[in-house]
């Protein structure tokens, strides 16, 4: 697997993204793209979903499918509308390549919470208490005492990857966070600010690239 194979992979490990996303966001030229992405396609390593439909009423998906070169092109000229995503083969490379450490994964729960709540999942329940206790410095500042706990077993970390538990917590979100509090300080609020920043780069980079990255 070369570079820009691997790229196209890692790019899919946690949604459905198009070959244009991968090719914008790390400036690879279309022609590279073409190539990696079609070896990948032949080699089941990925699949694509296809978009019929003007309007989301009408519009319909077709998953499973494989891109010749030529709808790789017509995809990367904007004449075809497909996402991208790995198979269970492709995600197996991927974690022998990468090797994550999937106590570390996280993520938005964007699906698994009631409409009036927000929530995180992950894989250890540790990681998100810590989140929830520095969420002003984090993300969105959660309502103390409106956490409510779930454990998932199993737990499908992402749409290929299925762990034996997860941890789920949903809360009550305050409209304005971005606030000094009573507990803190411009002077105090700029060093927790930065600690809580360093941690959370070390808590996100849960695999790491190989050497020709």
């Amino acid at each position: 697997m070369n570079q820009v194979e691997y790229l196209i992979i890692e790019f899919a490990v946690e949604f459905y993204p198009s070959l244009m996303h991968v090719a914008h966001e790390y400036n690879i030229s279309y022609s590279e793209i073409v190539n990696a992405a079609h070896s990948l396609f032949q080699n089941g390593d990925i699949l694509a979903s296809l978009h019929y439909g003007e309007d989301l009423e009408e519009n319909e998906e077709i998953y499973n499918t494989v891109l010749t070169r030529s709808e790789i092109e017509a995809h990367l000229n904007g004449e075809f509308p497909v996402n991208y995503y790995l198979t269970p083969q492709g995600g197996a490379k991927w974690e022998a390549l990468a090797n994550p450490n999937w106590n570390q994964f996280f993520t938005t729960a964007f699906f698994d919470c009631p409409a009036n709540k927000s929530g995180i999942i992950g894989g250890q329940r540790q990681i998100l208490e810590k989140l929830l206790a520095m969420d002003c410095f984090m993300h969105e500042k959660h309502i103390p005492g409106t956490e409510v706990w779930d454990i998932l077993e199993p737990w499908k970390a992402t749409y290929w990857k299925t762990l034996t538990k997860g941890y789920l917590v949903c809360y009550q979100k305050k409209s304005n966070y971005w606030y000094l509090d009573d507990e803190h300080t411009p002077i105090t609020w700029a060093e927790s600010y930065e600690q809580a920043g360093r941690w959370y780069a070390k808590m996100t980079k849960w695999y790491t690239r190989p050497r020709f990255y």
